[in-house]
């Protein structure tokens, strides 16, 4: 049986990756899911909404869009959610964590769709967030921009 940990790693590739995670439960011979299963999958939506909310949020439209955290926070990620009834229109994006000094880039790619999560190599301390988009077809509209706090 599969782990609540591999769960997460299966959304964090899938899901935050513009993707459909595919979850593989099964019925039992009475045709309920299992309780054991239920469980695990309570136990993997609670773990979600816990390590990848944003602790702050924008949305804009354009080639530049600005998350001011205020102060600096130890940031683990970002989470970018195009708005897709727009269209699919980034090609290319960076992101930048400004921290009190310099901008710094901290992850980049060439899609965002419905939702992209960029998890940190490191966690770092930012009081900006900017996503570059550095290439896409009409105006990109960002539906979210959020920071995911340590």
């Amino acid at each position: 049986m599969i782990s609540k940990e591999k769960f997460l790693d299966n959304y964090i590739t899938s899901v935050g990756r513009n993707s459909n995670m595919l979850i593989g439960i099964v019925v039992d011979s009475s045709g309920l899911v299992p309780l054991k299963d239920i469980a695990l999958l309570k136990d993997f939506g609670d773990a979600v909404k816990v390590k990848y909310r944003p602790i702050a949020t924008t949305s804009g439209r354009g080639k530049e869009i600005l998350l001011n955290l205020g102060k600096k926070q130890l940031l683990k990620g970002v989470v970018i959610k195009e708005d897709i009834a727009k269209g699919e229109r980034i090609r290319k994006y960076r992101l930048e964590g400004f921290n009190g000094q310099n901008w710094k880039t901290i992850g980049g790619g060439s899609s965002v769709g419905h939702k992209r999560i960029e998890m940190l190599t490191k966690p770092s301390r930012f009081s900006k967030i900017k996503l570059i988009l550095l290439n896409s077809e009409g105006t990109p509209v960002i539906k979210e921009l959020g920071a995911i706090g340590e």
